[in-house]
């Protein structure tokens, strides 16, 4: 059988739809070696995608490219798929070519285009919004099949169209360290925050929706009797303005500056350094499709504290921390308890630990085969 995987997802900046990506292409080829897998590429993958080197018999690598993201999904990619008579294609993201394949596959990550409405309508990702909009519903009707990788993700998708009712499924994402690995391989050359002091540590999209802003707010009452000089550092690439026109006078306004430190995207391997050096990874989030940092948190032996809504529960199970997203104060007393209370932080170090393992990639493997091969045999 022949299945198609668009793999262009996982070049450059590794962000959360990038890390899916790179898992589930690697993971299947791991342990399937029977099907012909046709893995589709940008001309920019050569070079900053580790899932063009992979080098396996029963792989084959096309470089579909377009000036246009969009033409290359609707139209390049489509005439591939048709030449290489592919019987189910694949896309880890949202959005399906127009034709070429026989059976079609589609990941939904979250549906925050639809839940966060006003946040994605922001001048600087106005266009992304419309795209969304008017592309997701087309995806949604010509998919056989449909991935949300929660049940949260899966909810929001079944309340929203109910008419995928039946052809939907959650398939949640492997855990898998090997970008980590690589990094502490290669050694951290550059530190960046100050091994000194303590610090709770953010991770991801410095976006509305990571619910920031209370952070910061609830971090400026921890402050207040706070002895041991603890920081907080936020890390990863800013929703377009939004830090430099909220976040950053917010931390000015609460006479922060001293105390919270902006580092836009970092490699792995100081992400690695992060985490390792970290106190607790602070992640009351407001809406997640999935959430890596909190895995990710737990691999490096950070305690969590996280949202009590949206996916973040299914990720952490008992291993985390919960709080209401949308109390200040009670974020605020989570970050004392943790800072205070050492019994109770080393046994959410513990749990962190075994929960990982319960987002295998044999768990992901077996699911997705099962997928692809029963809709090409149908």
């Amino acid at each position: 059988m022949r299945f198609g995987i668009d793999a262009s997802l996982a070049c450059g900046k590794m962000s959360g739809t990038g890390i899916s990506t790179m898992d589930l292409v690697q993971t299947l080829l791991a342990r399937d070696r029977t099907n012909t897998y046709y893995l589709y590429f940008r001309e920019c993958c050569v070079t900053s995608n580790p899932l063009y080197q992979i080098d396996q018999q029963n792989v084959m690598k096309v470089l579909v490219d377009s000036r246009s993201a969009i033409f290359r999904i609707l139209w390049s990619l489509s005439k591939a798929l048709r030449k290489d008579r592919v019987d189910v294609f694949l896309s880890p993201a949202f959005f399906l070519p127009l034709y070429g394949s026989r059976k079609w596959v589609v990941t939904f990550l979250d549906l925050s285009v639809y839940t966060l409405a006003k946040e994605w309508s922001r001048r600087d990702t106005f266009v992304d919004f419309i795209v969304m909009r008017l592309l997701f519903p087309r995806s949604l009707r010509k998919a056989d099949h449909i991935v949300t990788i929660s049940n949260a993700t899966q909810t929001d998708l079944l309340q929203l169209f109910p008419a995928t009712i039946g052809k939907s499924s959650v398939i949640y994402p492997c855990f898998v360290t090997n970008r980590f690995d690589s990094a502490i391989e290669k050694g951290c050359t550059n530190e960046p925050v100050n091994l000194g002091k303590p610090f709770f540590l953010f991770v991801g999209v410095a976006s509305p929706r990571k619910n920031l802003e209370r952070v910061i707010r609830a971090f400026a009452r921890f402050k207040e009797d706070d002895r041991s000089g603890f920081r907080f550092v936020i890390a990863g690439d800013q929703w377009g303005q939004y830090s430099k026109r909220v976040l950053k006078p917010l931390v000015s306004k609460l006479t922060l500056q001293n105390w919270v430190e902006f580092h836009e995207y970092v490699s792995d391997a100081n992400l690695v350094h992060l985490y390792s050096s970290g106190y607790c990874l602070v992640y009351p989030s407001l809406y997640e499709g999935f959430g890596y940092p909190i895995l990710e948190a737990m691999h490096f032996g950070l305690p969590v504290i996280t949202s009590n809504m949206s996916s973040c529960p299914e990720v952490g199970g008992d291993a985390a921390m919960y709080v209401n997203p949308l109390s200040e104060a009670e974020i605020a007393e989570a970050m004392r308890t943790i800072t205070t209370n050492a019994s109770l932080r080393r046994a959410f170090i513990s749990l962190g630990k075994a929960r990982c393992e319960f987002f295998s990639r044999e768990k992901l493997a077996s699911a997705y085969l099962r997928l692809l091969e029963g809709l090409s045999e149908s």
